[in-house]
């Protein structure tokens, strides 16, 4: 026999092993990946919710700012005094109809001993409420006025704070006595911060206007 297909044969006897099979995941080591998934989901899920009410005061802030800059421009434009109005309203999904809190606002020209709405009412989407504590709303502080007919969003109850802009373009305070220019401010937060209002949240975005020239200003610290 030729050496050479002696070689080759030899080639093809030499027996084939088979690779280990991998071992699988224990349950042990099954139930803590799960665990840590859960933890994980749990923060993702904080994070989130956290994110999306900042976004809420922030964006329910610039409305107000917004709000005061269209009133002032109103006044001045149709040479007739302007109400910028905070609404009390029942609390989120309360089946009581009493105001409790400051969850809206609305624009309103004054002519010739008549009140007629600029815009329609905005209501700030929930949980987002305006402060009632003298240390963070000074505008809130003013005379509170019973509703006078014009209907809030289908709210019959409801009471009101009104800043009017004057012709000038200046704000006069409609039942108050705010003068400094660094008095008038309103401060926006979640409404479950109402608990412990004296304090400072974590998470709020106060807006500041000058009574004299309108021009304002937001401060949020996150």
């Amino acid at each position: 026999m030729n050496p050479v297909h002696r070689q080759k044969s030899g080639l093809h006897s030499i027996p084939r092993t088979e690779a280990p099979l991998s071992a699988g995941f224990s349950l042990i080591e099954l139930l803590v990946v799960v665990a840590i998934v859960g933890v994980l989901s749990v923060f993702a899920v904080g994070a989130f919710n956290a994110t999306m009410r900042g976004t809420k005061i922030s964006s329910s802030a610039q409305a107000v700012a917004d709000a005061m800059r269209l009133a002032r421009s109103s006044a001045i434009s149709r040479n007739v005094p302007v109400q910028l109005r905070f609404y009390k309203l029942p609390e989120y999904n309360s089946a009581a109809t009493a105001p409790v809190v400051y969850r809206g606002l609305q624009i309103f020209s004054c002519e010739s001993r008549s009140t007629n709405p600029i815009t329609k009412p905005f209501l700030f989407p929930q949980p987002i409420v305006a402060s009632a504590d003298a240390t963070k709303s000074s505008i809130l502080q003013l005379s509170n006025n019973p509703a006078d007919g014009n209907r809030v969003a289908g709210l019959n109850t409801y009471t009101y704070v009104a800043m009017t802009f004057g012709p000038d373009g200046m704000i006069r305070p409609t039942g108050g006595t705010l003068t400094s220019t660094n008095e008038w401010y309103i401060t926006i937060q979640t409404d479950r911060d109402l608990a412990t209002d004296a304090a400072w949240p974590k998470n709020y975005a106060t807006v500041a206007v000058n009574p004299v020239t309108g021009n304002t200003k937001v401060f949020q610290p996150r």
